[in-house]
């Protein structure tokens, strides 16, 4: 994936790469600029903890093949928010793939990332109308029985004045590699405040307000159609077409428990009295609707007041609805997975709720978003749900960079306003980049080639693709090579990453 600069068409450069070529691509990589934050300093860690929050910077499909050794089944959740694959030119990551390279795009991500789940754990896609679908039959494939659930985020508060039948919602996939103890393990939402005040008290009773549920329930069975006697002398049978919610020995529990309601006077059907200090909570179901979860609209303000107002993200993920999904799925210290971490939005809730959490993210938007983020997040930032969860800031995480070689390259090229700034770049590439070795560096640099009447854009796409594309980062297996005078911090550090490969 390319970043080029904001509203600008980006495009998704790819090769055909042989077998031998793939693993070497996938190796393990060297991590380069390795900071730890905390609230009081910054400084060079010599390895990493189990319990250390990590924000990676490099290209998500190659870093997810670094974790898979130290991460393997260690992770409780995934929640990712991919490019749409919608056309748009408003994002910043590569928004125009075509379908089948967008689903491949996916694919080759989503497969790793199902081998870090821990037992029971789940990913969650966030995704619109344009590729749902797709993606949906694509991950059965991956997620084998694995479905949970499609949840319907309600995204918008009104309707868009630019499109009939606009769209209001986002898609949410939820899958899990063990569905079963997934829905086991699933917890209860805690009340919100509008539910709370339907719990009254009206006949003062000594275990405080609660709201009543019909004892009725659909169907015949014959021993659940009794008849009731109110303590007001009505007798009750069932509705027609309904039956008793519990056989009569249970009512007669419930009675004898002060857990049933007959009305004021004590004549009416009866109801099953449920107290707010006994409730846990309510299940969640498929359908979030924007006053439970918050939206796009206010996600944004949420970034505005961190970043100012000229910042990349056009549709970031309100707090809220990452709260929601953290504290559905997973307890605290568990860990939290983002590879298209974007602003940051799941590892700064994640922080909030005390899980561990990893993200990832390619792209600079001129600064990097979400370390910063974290460290307003560390300082006691007060927006998003700080105040709901009483958030007062402290804890760490550790920064770290792939090492590029080829990437810093891209980077340049992909940068470049001028063909001055290219042929500057080109030069630095003579001396130090790795080109792949079909390529003819004298078409290149004669002043008789036709490379020199290609278009800027034309150039840099031929610049990347004649870099070695299994050079981008720097492999793990070449640290102690001299020539990149890897600082000894540096290697105690990636041994300590590294540590299951021995």
């Amino acid at each position: 994936m390319s970043s080029e600069d904001k509203g600008k068409r980006e495009t998704f450069y790819h090769k055909t790469l042989a077998k031998e070529e793939i693993d070497i691509l996938f190796s393990p990589k060297v991590f380069s600029n390795i900071t730890k934050f905390d609230s009081e300093k910054e400084f060079i860690p010599n390895s990493l903890s189990t319990k250390d929050n990590l924000v990676i910077k490099g290209n998500n499909l190659i870093v997810l093949h670094c974790l898979k050794n130290t991460f393997a089944k260690k992770i409780k959740l995934i929640y990712i928010d991919p490019p749409y694959n919608t056309g748009g030119d408003s994002f910043k990551y590569n928004d125009r793939f075509n379908q089948s390279t967008w689903l491949t795009f996916m694919k080759n991500r989503l497969e790793l990332a199902r081998d870090l789940l821990s037992d029971g754990g789940s990913i969650w896609v966030n995704i619109d109308d344009n590729e749902a679908h797709y993606l949906k039959v694509m991950m059965n494939s991956i997620f084998p029985n694995g479905f949970v659930a499609n949840v319907i985020w309600q995204k918008r508060t009104s309707p868009d004045s630019r499109n009939s039948l606009g769209d209001a919602h986002d898609h949410i996939l939820v899958y899990s590699n063990n569905k079963e103890k997934f829905k086991k393990d699933l917890k209860q939402l805690p009340l919100t405040s509008s539910q709370k005040e339907q719990y009254t008290n009206p006949d003062n009773n000594p275990k405080g307000p609660w709201v009543s549920t019909d004892f009725t329930a659909q169907g015949y069975r014959p021993n659940q159609m009794y008849k009731i006697t109110t303590p007001g002398g009505t007798e009750y049978y069932p509705p027609e077409g309904r039956c008793w919610k519990n056989l009569e020995s249970e009512f007669c529990k419930l009675l004898e428990e002060g857990k049933l309601w007959f009305g004021r006077d004590g004549n009416g059907r009866p109801r099953v009295k449920k107290y707010l200090s006994e409730s846990s909570g309510t299940m969640s179901w498929t359908w979030w609707s924007n006053k439970e979860v918050d939206h796009n609209q206010e996600a944004k303000k949420e970034s505005i007041l961190l970043f100012g107002g000229d910042q990349p993200f056009s549709t970031p993920k309100p707090e809220r609805l990452l709260q929601r999904i953290i504290s559905l799925c997973t307890e605290e210290e568990d860990i939290v997975l983002d590879f298209f971490a974007g602003s940051g939005t799941t590892t700064a809730v994640s922080y909030k709720l005390n899980r561990q959490y990893v993200g990832i993210e390619q792209i600079t938007y001129g600064i990097d978003y979400m370390p910063e983020r974290l460290k307003k997040v560390i300082e006691g930032e007060q927006g998003g749900i700080s105040k709901e969860v009483n958030w007062q800031g402290g804890g760490s995480f550790v920064y770290a960079e792939l090492y590029d070689l080829n990437q810093r390259f891209i980077t340049r090229i992909q940068g470049a306003k001028s063909d001055v700034e290219l042929n500057m770049i080109f030069t630095d590439m003579i001396q130090a980049a790795f080109f792949d070795y079909k390529v003819n560096l004298d078409r290149l640099t004669n002043d008789d080639s036709s490379f020199k009447t290609l278009s800027l854009e034309e150039k840099k796409q031929v610049l990347i693709e004649s870099l070695d594309a299994n050079q981008l980062y720097l492999s793990y297996s070449e640290i102690e090579d001299v020539q990149y005078e890897i600082p000894e911090s540096v290697k105690k550090f990636n041994l300590s990453f590294y540590k299951k490969l021995k």
